[in-house]
């Protein structure tokens, strides 16, 4: 009987242990099943914005598809703008001007305008022009890296074609609206006109300050010469104003 009891006894620190045991492991396992629940929670959200992504993706492309198909781009030379009016004597000689509340705009050739200012606007506002299909992927995302931010050197993204598109075509509203038949347009524009068509209607449309429209106003009211005699350093005056009149005037 002794040893009996001496056996039984020695049984019970055993099943108490193992039942130890087992609690501690229910509660360890409790305890990782709460980060495990929450990666699943993770995952399933970061599977349901990777789904939705390319969604949207296809939708914006479709749409920029069928505006582009349906936009309307006039030809070289078709846009119209106010210019300067000259009228004249009887012998040619000049009576009198009459000038346009968008200021004293007058077209000129691209074969007119020197390829240093060419060059210094390229270089302050569209690094790319000469290569890019009316838009600029990098540009844009400048923009919005700089939007984010809140960096004011980053740029406004547009591109030379776009900014012509906007001052000449679709307007300057705030709206995305605006901002995808911007889009749209400044692409086949760039498909349908050559780069020197659109340079040149850029320049004799954009405004530089000094109540000067188009480059060959602004060669005038800073210089006071013929757009065709300005020298690189003049130029890159110009070509600095466009983004900033007032900031980047000299004489201010």
């Amino acid at each position: 009987m002794s040893s009996a009891n001496g056996s039984h006894s020695g049984d019970t620190p055993s099943s108490s242990s193992k039942s130890g045991s087992a609690s501690s492991k229910s509660l360890a396992a409790a305890r990782e099943q709460k980060p495990v629940s929450r990666q699943k929670r993770i995952a399933w959200g970061a599977g349901l914005v990777g789904a939705f992504v390319p969604i949207i993706a296809v939708i914006g492309i479709l749409a920029f598809l069928i505006t582009y198909v349906f936009a309307h781009v006039p030809a070289s030379g078709e846009i119209k703008h106010n210019q300067v009016a000259n009228i004249l004597y009887k012998d040619g000689s000049l009576m009198t001007k009459v000038i346009p509340p968008e200021g004293n705009r007058t077209d000129v050739k691209i074969t007119d305008i020197p390829k240093s200012l060419q060059d210094a606007v390229i270089a302050a506002e569209d690094r790319e022009f000469r290569s890019n299909s009316g838009f600029s992927v990098r540009g844009l995302g400048r923009a919005v890296v700089g939007r984010l931010t809140n960096r004011e050197d980053a740029g406004g993204g547009s591109t030379i074609t776009q900014q012509y598109v906007k001052n000449a075509l679709v307007g300057d509203e705030h709206s995305y609206k605006r901002k995808f038949t911007e889009l749209a347009i400044a692409t086949k524009m760039s498909n349908e006109w050559t780069k020197d068509d659109i340079m040149a209607a850029y320049l004799n449309t954009i405004y530089f300050g000094r109540g000067a429209y188009g480059v060959s106003a602004a060669a005038q009211a800073y210089f006071k010469k013929d757009v065709a005699k300005l020298t690189p350093a003049e130029s890159a005056v110009l070509a600095a104003s466009i983004r900033s009149p007032s900031n980047y005037d000299p004489d201010t």
